[in-house]
């Protein structure tokens, strides 16, 4: 699912928004690589950032179908 910000959720982990001050954030921008395309939501590599033992804000904005030439 992606929310109408714009960024994919990435399970029950997900970051809340707008993201907290003060707080470390990233923001993941690319292609359908980093969307996750195909994986469930809780599998990305944007969902295992989130789960590591740092209190990290994480975001996924990929989006499908873009790619370099």
């Amino acid at each position: 699912m992606v929310r109408p910000e714009g960024y994919r959720v990435i399970g029950g982990e997900q970051a809340p928004w707008p993201p907290p001050k003060r707080e470390k954030t990233v923001f993941l921008l690319g292609g359908s690589t980093s969307l996750g395309s195909g994986a469930l939501y809780d599998q990305t590599i944007m969902a295992y950032m989130q789960k590591s033992q740092e209190k990290i804000n994480v975001y996924n904005f990929g989006t499908g179908a873009h790619y370099s030439t």
